[in-house]
């Protein structure tokens, strides 16, 4: 997906945010690789435990926004 973002990144409306957001995928999808499934898995867990509910809920609610983001631009 990160890939097909900063290709993509040319024709968007917004390209400089379509680019920003292709290599946070890569850098996440590359930190998958090297850490292993299992320990991603524990620093989402620390980090949710550390933080309230309202804040998880931000960013669930932020994830949203940025899918309808991306479809707008793509249209």
């Amino acid at each position: 997906m990160g890939i097909s973002l900063v290709l993509s990144a040319e024709t968007a409306i917004f390209p400089l945010i379509f680019a920003i957001f292709g290599y946070i995928s890569m850098v996440a999808a590359l930190a998958i690789m090297v850490l292993g499934t299992s320990k991603v898995e524990f620093i989402i867990k620390y980090i949710t435990d550390i933080l309230p509910v309202w804040t998880v809920r931000l960013v669930c609610a932020f994830s949203v926004f940025l899918f309808a983001f991306l479809i707008h631009n793509i249209g």
